[in-house]
């Protein structure tokens, strides 16, 4: 039963996103890389620091590189064997730049993670966070000039 409650839920935030969309003018896309991001996000930003205080920094890190991970690869791959098989249809992304300029932040931003994970022995410092949140507002400001 939660299972249904998951999907029509999804099935309303997507509608509610693509209706914004249209209302703002804006594409999907974008609302998709800045609302449903956050959104999704949610509970890492809550749980992350509550991990952390608890004395369990090793799981919140992994966390949120985990969770992501997970998602993307299981998430994204279940669904394409579900849809392609299914309907016996060929999947297809549309070109977008968007999808572009997040691929390369993605792996610019996850190179140099690793770097400072390796370089600091897995010590973090403040400005480590202050610098991928400065990483992410600098994607944000180019997505949403390009999306302009």
């Amino acid at each position: 039963m939660s299972i249904l409650w998951i999907i029509a839920i999804c099935g309303y935030l997507i509608d509610a996103i693509s209706l914004l969309g249209v209302v703002l003018d804006m594409p999907v896309s974008f609302l998709g890389l800045t609302l449903l991001s956050w959104g999704n996000s949610a509970g890492d930003f809550v749980a992350n620091p509550a991990l952390t205080r608890l004395g369990m920094s090793q799981t919140a890190v992994t966390g949120c590189f985990a969770g992501p991970l997970f998602n993307t690869l299981i998430g994204f791959g279940v669904s394409l064997i579900v849809v392609c098989s299914s309907k016996n249809v060929e999947f297809q992304i549309a070109d977008h730049g968007q999808l572009i300029i997040s691929a390369v932040a993605l792996i610019f931003t996850n190179s140099f993670s690793c770097y400072i994970i390796l370089k600091s022995r897995g010590k973090f410092r403040s400005w480590y966070g202050y610098t991928l949140i400065g990483i992410y507002f600098l994607f944000f400001i180019i997505v949403l000039i390009y999306t302009l």
